[in-house]
């Protein structure tokens, strides 16, 4: 008789490969030093954002600016934890002012990017500047212009929804005007205005690339895998020195299943 041919190292082979490809899924900002919002009494020595899973060294950044948007001081991974899911920038002393600080995180695993950003301020004699946890909660200067229109499309509010999760939004706007990366300034609307999406703590300011065409006036951005759970999702224009929203916030919950 013939011996049966031998298929277990293939199927453990195909089984831990599966596995594999389970575990993916894309780095997102777990917490930050100083923390989004925050007003600091004295400069940081060292600026640090945390992510969800391994990052890639190469081409994972981020970067600390003033509040004019001049850049200061870039960083990376840092490399003396073991587990390279720790960004790090060491600026020179900050005078008092308004920082933001930028990341673009790309997973070790699939090379999956995702971009966002915090801010804080640095306060001197008790003048602090206003922090972003107050600015972006749909406050509006008392010269507001007149922003085009804006909607989220989906998710639906309270939408119970399966990873991976996409955004789509609506607006009459010239959207490759009003994204980063592009001319960000409106006709007659100030400097710098452009789309900003809030997923609970996490900023991030699409760029026109990242945004793909779904229908007329429709625009889709990639969310990515969320930890499973409720979470809040706002869309709004903002100004991008001090990123206070300008004009309403749109607001959607929605709970990612297990």
């Amino acid at each position: 008789m013939r011996a049966a041919p031998v298929v277990w190292p293939l199927l453990v082979g195909l089984v831990t490969l599966g596995l594999g490809q389970a575990a993916w899924g894309h780095a997102s900002l777990v917490k930050s030093s100083p923390s989004n919002g925050a007003t600091l009494s004295q400069s940081p020595s060292v600026i640090r954002a945390w992510f969800s899973e391994e990052l890639a060294v190469q081409g994972s950044v981020i970067r600390l600016y003033d509040s004019q948007q001049k850049l200061l001081a870039t960083g990376g991974v840092d490399t003396s934890i073991s587990d390279h899911t720790v960004l790090k920038i060491a600026p020179a002393k900050l005078h008092a002012g308004s920082y933001s600080v930028a990341w673009h995180a790309v997973s070790a695993d699939d090379k999956a990017v995702r971009q966002g950003s915090f801010r804080f301020s640095v306060s001197t004699g008790g003048q602090a500047p206003s922090p972003m946890s107050s600015s972006m909660t749909g406050s509006m200067s008392s010269q507001t212009p007149d922003v085009p229109p804006l909607a989220i499309v989906n998710p639906a509010d309270h939408a119970r929804l399966a990873n991976p999760l996409t955004v789509v939004i609506e607006t009459t706007g010239d959207i490759a005007t009003l994204t980063m990366g592009n001319n960000m300034a409106m006709r007659g609307m100030g400097p710098h205005i452009h789309l900003h999406v809030l997923v609970d703590s996490t900023a991030m300011m699409p760029a026109a690339t990242q945004l793909a065409k779904v229908g007329p006036n429709r625009y889709a951005y990639k969310l990515g895998h969320l930890a499973a759970g409720p979470h809040t999702i706002k869309v709004f224009w903002a100004d991008n020195t001090t990123h206070a929203a300008v004009g309403p916030v749109h607001t959607v919950t929605c709970t990612v299943g297990g």
